[in-house]
């Protein structure tokens, strides 16, 4: 996950100079344009001289996640879409905003307390796919 962040972080900084976007949809392009350029035999020699220095093995090669299976998406410029909020907020009596109150019971257990946005509605959520830079 380090490397993927760190991998991205450098791609957003360089792909905008060469018109691509700076996400993984860049790289995936990216990708794309050197293939045929890394048939050369000089450029595949720098590329795998890269790799060295990045510690990587000499023949190492970068995966990015496949369209679609991307959870969160990195952005440097910390300008990504900030979305509203799947239920509506609802206030207490001191006019603080939640979506539901919990107070420490005296066993220590918190338990919902006051109003809540989320009486009878199921969210349940699952974690369908782990995106990871796939180095081969």
């Amino acid at each position: 996950e380090a490397f993927e962040t760190l991998t991205l972080s450098v791609h957003a900084k360089v792909l905008p100079e060469w018109g691509l976007t700076p996400d993984w949809d860049g790289v995936r392009e990216m990708i794309a344009r050197m293939a045929h350029a890394l048939r050369h035999p000089k450029v595949r020699k720098a590329q795998e001289e890269i790799n060295v220095l990045m510690g990587l093995p000499r023949n190492a090669t970068l995966t990015p996640p496949s369209k679609g299976e991307e959870i969160f998406s990195y952005r440097p410029n910390g300008d990504g879409p900030i979305p509203g909020h799947s239920r509506p907020m609802v206030q207490d009596e001191d006019e603080d905003e939640a979506h539901e109150f919990l107070v420490e019971d005296e066993h220590g257990e918190l338990r919902q307390r006051g109003p809540t946005a989320l009486e009878a509605a199921e969210c349940w959520y699952q974690v369908t796919h782990s995106p990871a830079v796939v180095i081969r």
